[in-house]
């Protein structure tokens, strides 16, 4: 993959074009904000191929340092993310990663930094990074992603040049799809257009995810049945007593639901989910959803959030 096949935020690529271009164009670290799905990691893994890529038009992705970066093996690249079955980054990782950035590069000339879910970095992890980002060595590349640059330290994301990127529109992404995948038929198409509503990087799960397609149709049926009482919406959410996780994916379906049914009130797509739901309705179920999924990520009891939410459910979509 190149640059040019990256879909839409012109001027993000245009700043990273620009720093591999021209040295002192370079900064030190760059801060990729957006939504799942816009993108972040796969543009961050271009921009550091690039930067080590010695190819005629970087990244070639056939290169040795390429191909090294692809399989995740160059001894100049560093990935900083959760530990597996954690949702932040300890300060322990942060120390691991200052013992390799004051080596001196390996292979090449730089060492380039990539960090997945800056913000859920502990307090004391992303003190310990700042320091770096305050006297960082002069081979260093930092690129940090995050959906939410407000949970980021300020200190932090001010040592960083912000690049947010955005979701490119739903017509962008049916072009990106068709030609992805000519077989795909219209009711598929239509489906992973309103599953992603406009985010390339979701439509795509869902054309590709068996996982992801059987959990969006699980949000429909609960949505298409609102009116059929809380001892119904009780039945069909009793899968998830045990499963937070799934728990909180129907809830981010539900949330998705809505925002079609909000937006495209009475066109044959809303008709799909729930011709009944006003957009009303839908922003109150809306609104629901966002505070059930804010109470199960603070570790609220799970059965008691999903009896609570079936019977708040039922009663706002009276």
């Amino acid at each position: 993959m190149r640059f040019s096949d990256f879909l839409g935020n012109e001027a993000a690529k245009t700043v990273l074009l620009r720093g591999i271009e021209d040295e002192n164009a370079l900064r030190h670290a760059y801060l990729l904000t957006g939504a799942k799905g816009t993108g972040k990691r796969t543009l961050a893994d271009l921009f550091i191929r690039a930067l080590f890529c010695k190819g005629e038009t970087p990244p070639c992705g056939e290169c040795l340092p390429c191909k090294k970066i692809i399989r995740q093996i160059h001894p100049d690249v560093f990935v900083l993310r959760p530990s597996e079955g954690k949702d932040s980054i300890s300060v322990e990782s942060v120390r691991a990663l200052k013992e390799f950035l004051y080596l001196l590069p390996n292979e090449a000339e730089k060492k380039a930094v990539l960090i997945e879910n800056a913000e859920g970095m502990t307090s004391a992890a992303a003190n310990a990074l700042l320091k770096m980002l305050e006297e960082p060595p002069s081979y260093a590349v930092f690129v940090l992603l995050a959906e939410n640059r407000s949970l980021l330290l300020e200190t932090i994301s001010s040592r960083c040049l912000v690049l947010p990127l955005f979701e490119p529109g739903t017509k962008r992404v049916k072009e990106a799809l068709s030609s992805r995948y000519p077989d795909t038929s219209p009711e598929q198409m239509e489906q992973a257009l309103l599953y992603g509503g406009g985010n390339l990087g979701k439509s795509i799960s869902y054309l590709e995810q068996e996982e992801v397609r059987n959990a969006f149709e699980k949000a429909k049926a609960v949505f298409s049945g609102l009116d059929r009482g809380e001892f119904f919406l009780l039945r069909s959410l009793s899968e998830y007593e045990r499963d937070r996780e799934g728990f909180l994916v129907l809830l981010e379906d539900l949330i998705q639901i809505c925002d079609v049914q909000i937006q495209h009130s009475g066109t044959l797509s809303a008709s799909r989910f729930q011709a009944g739901v006003s957009p009303v309705t839908a922003a109150r179920i809306y609104a629901l959803c966002e505070q059930t999924a804010k109470r199960l990520r603070q570790n609220a009891s799970l059965g008691i959030t999903i009896a609570g939410f079936a019977g708040a459910l039922s009663a706002t979509a009276e």
